[in-house]
């Protein structure tokens, strides 16, 4: 998907605003299309770019969703992750 590879890019160059946007655009197309294993990634992504910035509160909100959403059916390995992360 065109937005993870901005957001990759984004990533490495350090510009975490940037980064934070385009996984948003990702998120939402995700979202758009009910594919929880995309909304799962780019969830984790986002995370990511928060906790990289020093946000460790806004890193730890995304992955609520994750953890506490039982309807919207993330695959294990995810849960496991996001819950990985939070003990982190």
């Amino acid at each position: 998907m065109q937005w993870d590879q901005r957001a990759l890019a984004a990533y490495r160059a350090g510009d975490y605003i940037q980064a934070r946007a385009h996984y948003q655009q990702a998120l939402d197309i995700y979202r758009s299309i009910e594919d929880a294993e995309g909304i799962g990634t780019e969830l984790m992504n986002l995370s990511a770019t928060h906790l990289a910035a020093g946000d460790t509160d806004s890193a730890l909100r995304v992955l609520t969703p994750m953890l506490e959403t039982p309807g919207i059916g993330f695959v294990p390995w995810q849960q496991a992750e996001a819950a990985y992360r939070r003990a982190y």
